[in-house]
């Protein structure tokens, strides 16, 4: 799909296809090269493990989702409150 409308196929594609919608991106670890370009673009980059294969994977992915995006609107000056999270999942 992203070739057919014209964007690379890839990280930058994406960021190119939301260009001006999008402050930040979230992409695996196994494309951390592409990070550098990214952060360049103005992009707030999280790179983190995404193939999510057990519940403990799918618990620290959203953990770091959520640490991420709150941490990112305190820094851009964004109210939140610890209150207005939704309690995270814990591994039995």
């Amino acid at each position: 799909m992203m070739v057919a409308a014209g964007y690379r196929c890839d990280q930058n594609g994406i960021a190119d296809c939301y260009q001006g919608l999008i402050d930040a991106l979230v992409i695996d670890e196994s494309d951390r090269d592409a990070a550098a370009e990214l952060t360049a673009r103005g992009l707030a980059v999280l790179t983190v493990p995404t193939l999510m294969t057990t519940r403990q994977h799918k618990i620290d992915l959203a953990e770091s989702l959520v640490e991420f995006f709150v941490t990112k609107s305190v820094a851009d000056g964004d109210s939140v409150a610890a209150d207005d999270r939704p309690p995270l999942m814990t591994a039995e």
